[in-house]
C-alpha cells in the first residue's frame, strides 16, 4: 500500500482536481521498451465548488440591425452574429466564418452493430429528420449597449410520428464575441430510448484541430469510459473517424468541460459547459451514414468527407451496450427522453493559446441562470429545481379554468404545486450577480389516480 499525503496541496475552489496513476516497464523486455505504460487509471480528488461568473470587462459597444421580421445581427468591434431561422445560424469572427450552418437540436447519431434493437424504433419515432417550427424572437438590449438578449421558442417535430420537442432558447451576447446559449428541452411525451440530444452545427473545414478537456484520447460512452481518462487532449478532426468494417457512430467524447476547434492560425471557437457534455467533431453527418434500415453506408470506401466540420454538443448521447452478441444498455446507463436543461458559452478565438490559457478562459459559469427543470410525480404534483447556487425560481400556474397562481421558491421554500387539476406551468430562475434564466413552460393534463382506478 502507498500513501500519498493531499493536506499540503492547496486545492483552489474553481478547479477539479484528479490523481492520475501509472504502471510502466522499470526495463526493456522481449515485448515492451523500458518506460512502456502497462495499466493507467485514475480518481477524481475533488469537484470544483465555485466558478467565478462571465462578465465584459471591456469598453466597446454592440449594435442590432433587423433585416427581417425573423432576423437580426449583432455585430461588435471583430465579429458579427446572425440570428435568423429561429437559431444562431451564422457567425463571423475578425472576417473569418465560423459557424456556417443554424444551431439546431439534433437527436441522431448512426446506429452501431449494438444498436439493432433500437434501430426499428428510432425509424418509427423519425428522430433521423426534425421538421423545425419557428417562434419569433423578443429582443431586449442593454443600456449602455453591453449586451443583448434574444430570446425564442421553437418547435420541433419528428418525421414520422406525433413526438415534439419545445426548445426555449435565451441567447447573450457580448461586445468581445460571446455569446451564452441557455436552453430547455421539453417533449410533448417522456421515456423514448433516442440516439442522443442536443444541437448540432457546422464549420468551415479549415477548422482541423481539436483541444478539449475531457474523457481522452479515445471514444468514450457512458458505459466505455474508465479507460478514457479525464485531460486536456489534443487530436484533429480527420482523426475522429473510426474506420470500422461497417461505417457507424464514432468519435463521441463524454465528460466534455470545454471544447476548442481551431483552424491552424488559431482562428476557431472555444465552447464550455458550467457541467458536462457529450461532443463529436468529425467531417461526416450520421444521416449519410445510416438513411433508413436496409439503406445505410456498407463499406468504408462508400464513405466521403464532408466539405464543412460536424459539431454536435450533446447533453447527452446513448451508451453502446452489448446488443451485437449481448445485452442492450444497462439501465443505470440508460437515458430516455425527458425535459432536459442543456447551456453553453461560445467564445472566439484569435490566436493560438496554451492549455493553460484556453483552461482559464473556459473556467467560468454562464452569467445567465441555469433553466427550471420542472418534474411531476405520480400523484400530479410539479416539482421546480434549478442548478443555479441559492436562485428564486418564479412561476405562474394557469389551470384549466383560467384561474392564476403566481408564486416564488427558494432552496428553503421550494414546495411542489398541485397540477392535479391540469394546466399550464411556467417557470424561470433569478439570483443577484446572474441574468434571469429562460422561461420552462410545461403542459398538464388532468391527473388521474391510477391506484384508485385499480381499487374500484
Amino acid at each position: 500500500m502507498v500513501s500519498i499525503p493531499l493536506d499540503d496541496i492547496e486545492m483552489l475552489p474553481e478547479h477539479e482536481y484528479y490523481i492520475r496513476f501509472s504502471t510502466t516497464q522499470r526495463e526493456a523486455t522481449p515485448w515492451a521498451e523500458a518506460g512502456y505504460e502497462v495499466a493507467v487509471s485514475g480518481a477524481e480528488l475533488r469537484k470544483a465548488t465555485a466558478r467565478s461568473i462571465y462578465q465584459y470587462q471591456g469598453t466597446d459597444s454592440l449594435s442590432l440591425t433587423q433585416s427581417s421580421s425573423t432576423s437580426y445581427t449583432v455585430t461588435g468591434k471583430d465579429f458579427s452574429a446572425t440570428f435568423s431561422q429561429g437559431t444562431l445560424s451564422k457567425y463571423i469572427y475578425k472576417g473569418n466564418t465560423l459557424i456556417s450552418t443554424p444551431v439546431k437540436l439534433n437527436t441522431f447519431r448512426a446506429p452501431t452493430e449494438n444498436d439493432h434493437a433500437q434501430e426499428g424504433n428510432w425509424e418509427a419515432l423519425g428522430v433521423r429528420s426534425l421538421t423545425l417550427t419557428k417562434g419569433n424572437f423578443a429582443v431586449t438590449e442593454d443600456e449602455q449597449h453591453k449586451w443583448i438578449d434574444l430570446q425564442i421558442t421553437n418547435k420541433y417535430k419528428t418525421s414520422t410520428s406525433s413526438i415534439t420537442f419545445t426548445v426555449q432558447q435565451r441567447f447573450r451576447i457580448y461586445p468581445d464575441g460571446t455569446i451564452a446559449a441557455s436552453n430547455i428541452i421539453t417533449p410533448n411525451v417522456d421515456g423514448q430510448i433516442l440516439p442522443k440530444l442536443g444541437f448540432r452545427f457546422e464549420m468551415p473545414n479549415a477548422c482541423t484541430q481539436l483541444t478539449w478537456f475531457g474523457r481522452g484520447p479515445l471514444d468514450s460512452y457512458a458505459d466505455r469510459k474508465d479507460a478514457s481518462l479525464p485531460g486536456i487532449y489534443h487530436s484533429t478532426v480527420a482523426a475522429q473517424w473510426t474506420n470500422f468494417i461497417r461505417p457507424q457512430e464514432t468519435g463521441n467524447k463524454e465528460d466534455v468541460r470545454w471544447l476548442a476547434i481551431q483552424q491552424s492560425t488559431g482562428d476557431g471557437l472555444l465552447i464550455s459547459n458550467s457541467q458536462q457534455m457529450a461532443t463529436t467533431v468529425g467531417n461526416w453527418r450520421a444521416e449519410e451514414i445510416y438513411k433508413g434500415r436496409g439503406n445505410r453506408v456498407k463499406h468504408p470506401y462508400e464513405m466521403s468527407a464532408v466539405k464543412n466540420t460536424v459539431v454536435c454538443l450533446d447533453a447527452w448521447t446513448r451508451a453502446l451496450g452489448n446488443a451485437s452478441c449481448g445485452p442492450d444498455v444497462l439501465d443505470r446507463y440508460e437515458r430516455k427522453n425527458a425535459q432536459t436543461p442543456f447551456s453553453f458559452i461560445i467564445r472566439p478565438l484569435g490566436n493560438t493559446l496554451s492549455d493553460q490559457e484556453l483552461t482559464a478562459l473556459a473556467n467560468v459559469t454562464a452569467p445567465v441562470c441555469e433553466p427550471v427543470v420542472i418534474k411531476t410525480d405520480r400523484n400530479g404534483y410539479a416539482h421546480l429545481s434549478t442548478t443555479t447556487p441559492g436562485a428564486t425560481i418564479h412561476y405562474k400556474k394557469v389551470s384549466k379554468d383560467g384561474t392564476e397562481e403566481e408564486g416564488e421558491l427558494t432552496e428553503v421554500t421550494n414546495q411542489p404545486i398541485d397540477m392535479c387539476m391540469g394546466g399550464t406551468l411556467t417557470a424561470y430562475a433569478t439570483c443577484e450577480g446572474w441574468a434571469d434564466g429562460v422561461e420552462t413552460t410545461q403542459q398538464f393534463g388532468l391527473h388521474v389516480d391510477k391506484k384508485l382506478r385499480s381499487e374500484e
